[in-house]
């Protein structure tokens, strides 16, 4: 008979396992959320952090996910930064053209995944493009305190609320999110709730 603590060792193999495949490759039944790839990395390294168990991730596979998430940073184009951040997925590291760079932009749930991943993994954030991030910020806030998901856009709401807040702390710097706005805004919602 399996004992209680023969059942949570089992368990916790089990989820190691569960979390090291989808950091090595996606199932096929989820092909369609590859965009958000970098979400899906960041759970299963968080995963890995929550069972303490991130020492299965070697030096050499942690370098490699460091590297894919600066690949993903958006840099500024010429002065304008209201486009960066992090995007979610290296299949939408489209070329910087004319007919298509509106579409690069960073995505504020990925930026705060991609750098949650580093924080996790012990990145330093010395490659971090701190002040275009920042700026970003401040292009999807929205007039009413909210944030948007990305300058394309797309969905606002309260989970972005707490996105650009995260990203705000983990870069220390609070001056591209409007604080009294984004009070005002969440707030608002509440009451907005109970009527």
């Amino acid at each position: 008979m399996i004992t209680n603590e023969e059942n949570k060792e089992l368990a916790h193999r089990q989820h190691v396992k569960y979390f090291m495949r989808f950091l090595n490759i996606l199932p096929s039944s989820l092909s369609t959320h590859d965009t958000t790839r970098v979400t899906i990395a960041y759970f299963s390294i968080s995963g890995l952090d929550v069972l303490g168990a991130t020492s299965n991730l070697s030096l050499d596979l942690r370098s490699r996910i460091i590297e894919w998430i600066y690949r993903l940073q958006v840099q500024p184009k010429d002065e304008d930064m209201s486009m960066c951040g992090f995007l979610g997925s290296s299949s939408i590291n489209i070329e910087m053209d004319p007919a298509n760079s509106h579409y690069r932009c960073g995505h504020l749930a990925m930026t705060y995944t991609g750098l949650c991943i580093l924080l996790v993994l012990g990145d330093d954030f010395s490659r971090v493009n701190r002040k275009a991030i920042i700026e970003g910020i401040r292009a999807l806030q929205t007039p009413d305190g909210n944030f948007a998901a990305t300058l394309s856009g797309c969905e606002a709401d309260m989970r972005f609320v707490y996105c650009a807040a995260c990203v705000s702390y983990m870069l220390q710097d609070w001056t591209g999110f409007d604080v009294e706005r984004a009070t005002d805004y969440i707030v608002n919602s509440i009451v907005s709730v109970f009527e």
